[in-house]
């Protein structure tokens, strides 16, 4: 109980107890203090002997003690009663808004509106969950944070920077952002779901996934550009464009996700300022590897890597530590992917190879450039499909 509510109480009882007092020190028929009869008079012994009848109170003696102790009491019950209703109610109205501490998802756990319906993946920091929404029975997915992180300052607002970023990009191939819920123990956002998986996990077969790779490529790279130029031209750069981050379902459909990394263009600014020089180290920039201010033409490189290793079932450059992965980023020349694939055209292994240049200078200005030229041009030669 608050220290002023304890206060008020007291000063209330302390109030009616004086009060009481206050009426006994004035009742008219008690004697006055040091006599024992009239006044100037001493008392013969049969006087002194004589009882004196008790005191009657009538209606005009005034209102006494008794009247005076129960008007306290009323008062204190009425106090502590109204904050004991008070915290019913606010126990009530939190209980009503969630769990009180982190919850564990798990399958079939009702979650405010929402049960847990799949395990999608799980991250350093998160986990993504197909729910169904109770009252609609509308199948949505969840990124909420792991327990563990759900307090730590760094992840939850990185979580919200990434569910305010998505809000802002309405766009076919960019999965939509629906809620956002700021939960102190469980933070989380609701997203659009897309029943599908990853292009990462194609290439991870890549050999079984080639007449999928063969038939979708060309359509899954113009989509994913067209994100892209969207999300640039809004003023973001992506950052971390990578075949994780680029979802493909059974019908060569695509979503662009994952703005966790997403800054505006020409630097950091806010939440981004300090963690800039983040990313996934086969897809960066080099201008991204360097920390320097950043455009459309980052994602660019990252999203030629990406196509890369669609064509051919590997990244441009490998090597056998992260410095030194990062360093051939920086200085070595990728080979054309015809190499690696002979079915690759030369005009979009060029066209590859211009987007993967040191200098962003020398890539194409921008995915409404990259989108001209794709529509121009083949991915595959007119062979059988079949990986090499």
């Amino acid at each position: 109980m608050p220290k002023t509510m304890m206060s008020m109480i007291l000063l209330l009882v302390l109030v009616s107890a004086a009060n009481a007092q206050r009426d006994l020190s004035d009742d008219p028929t008690a004697p006055p203090s040091g006599s024992s009869g009239s006044a100037g008079k001493s008392s013969s012994p049969a006087e002194k002997a004589k009882p004196t009848a008790p005191p009657k109170f009538e209606a005009s003696d005034g209102p006494g003690a008794l009247p005076w102790l129960l008007a306290g009491g009323v008062i204190v019950v009425l106090v502590v009663g109204g904050f004991i209703a008070v915290n019913i109610t606010k126990k009530q109205r939190e209980n009503s808004s969630g769990p009180r501490e982190a919850i564990v998802p798990e399958q079939g756990l009702v979650f405010k509106d929402y049960r847990f319906q799949s395990h999608l993946m799980t991250g350093q920091s998160s986990q993504v969950w197909e729910v169904v929404e109770t009252n609609s029975g509308r199948h949505l997915a969840m990124k909420i944070l792991l327990p563990e992180q759900a307090s730590n300052p760094a992840m939850r607002q990185q979580l919200f920077h990434e569910a305010s970023v998505g809000q802002q990009l309405a766009h076919p191939n960019i999965i939509r952002i629906h809620k956002v819920d700021r939960n102190r123990f469980n933070p989380n956002f609701v997203m659009e779901f897309f029943p599908s998986g990853s292009l990462g996990l194609k290439i991870m077969r890549w050999q079984k996934q080639w007449d999928f790779i063969r038939e979708h490529a060309h359509s899954i790279l113009k989509q994913a550009a067209t994100a892209l130029a969207f999300m640039n031209a809004k003023g973001w750069v992506h950052r971390d464009v990578k075949p994780d981050n680029i979802l493909v379902n059974a019908g060569g459909e695509v979503r662009l996700i994952d703005f966790a990394l997403a800054q505006r263009m020409g630097g950091g600014g806010g939440f981004m300022r300090k963690r800039k020089c983040q990313g996934t180290r086969s897809y960066m920039s080099p201008e991204q590897i360097l920390c320097k201010p950043l455009d459309g033409r980052a994602d660019i490189y990252s999203f030629a890597a990406a196509a890369y290793e669609l064509v051919t079932g590997r990244p441009p450059f490998r090597a056998g530590d992260s410095n030194d992965l990062l360093r051939k980023h920086l200085v070595e020349k990728p080979v054309s992917p015809e190499i690696h694939n002979p079915q690759v055209t030369k005009e979009f292994a060029d066209l590859v190879l211009q987007m993967l240049s040191k200098k962003k200078e020398a890539r194409p200005n921008d995915f409404h450039m990259v989108l001209m030229k794709l529509k121009t041009i083949k991915l595959f030669k007119p062979a059988e499909a079949k990986a090499v």
